[in-house]
């Protein structure tokens, strides 16, 4: 939780100057700097964790997955924080493995859905139902990643989102109440379409109406898919004490 507002690293782990990529306004590249301190402060700590790991020889045969649920932006898009939108900024994250030495990049465009597959496959149990890819399939069947991004309040819109293996995204804004129920005739507007890769920050929307048919039909098929197999399950109620209602409610998970 550290790298979360109110960015208050300690003194040592600060960042000082501005970016070198893009320009901010001085205040906002402060606390950018600080950002980046409680990001520096995670890394130590991630150190330390690792050399228990090899002072008890348990390291080398560890599996080890580092990810972010979510990415932060500052005012790249008009808004501080996360929970506003499927912009880069916000859902575009780190996802590291460390496996049996495994060394490679994945090339296509994956989600953090793919870690439990993953983990499953590096166990060597059988595969289960889930809408994720192993990280370790050499040959995908997925097309496009989906992803979504529910508001809690007027201002954090709901919004769902996908992007192919080019790295090309569609984001689709609506306010239904009943924000899961999505059918191809339920209305969505279109918040913009971006090559994510190669404009990183989504500054340039691609205004490409054959582009955007496909990949809102993509869109569709792909989420019917996930919806479906999201019927008949069979999910036990669970009761939740008040001290853990009221730090989920603290960390925004729940509403008013």
């Amino acid at each position: 939780m550290d790298p979360h507002h109110p960015y208050d690293p300690p003194k040592s782990d600060k960042f000082q100057g501005a970016l070198t990529s893009r320009a901010y306004p001085e205040r906002t590249q402060r606390k950018m700097n600080r950002y980046d301190g409680e990001i520096r402060f995670l890394d130590r700590q991630i150190g330390a964790l690792f050399a228990f790991l090899r002072e008890r020889g348990l390291y080398d045969d560890a599996v080890i997955v580092i990810v972010a649920d979510h990415g932060e932006q500052f005012r790249e898009h008009e808004k501080q924080g996360h929970g506003y939108s499927l912009h880069n900024v916000e859902i575009h994250v780190a996802l590291l493995l460390k496996a049996g030495g495994r060394r490679g990049e994945v090339e296509r465009t994956v989600s953090i859905t793919d870690i439990f597959p993953t983990i499953l496959e590096l166990a060597g149990a059988g595969p289960r139902a889930n809408h994720g890819e192993s990280l370790l399939d050499p040959s995908p069947q997925r097309l496009a990643v989906l992803s979504e991004q529910v508001g809690f309040s007027l201002e954090r819109g709901n919004q769902k989102a996908i992007v192919d293996r080019r790295g090309r995204k569609l984001i689709l804004g609506y306010g239904e109440d009943d924000w899961s129920a999505v059918a191809p005739e339920t209305e969505l507007g279109t918040v913009g379409m971006y090559r994510s890769r190669s404009d990183p920050f989504e500054e340039k929307p691609i205004l490409d109406l054959g582009l955007e048919a496909r990949l809102r039909a993509r869109f569709y098929e792909a989420y019917g898919k996930v919806a479906e197999r999201r019927k008949g399950r069979d999910v036990p109620k669970v009761t939740l004490e008040e001290a853990t209602v009221e730090r989920l409610r603290m960390l925004g998970y729940v509403g008013e």
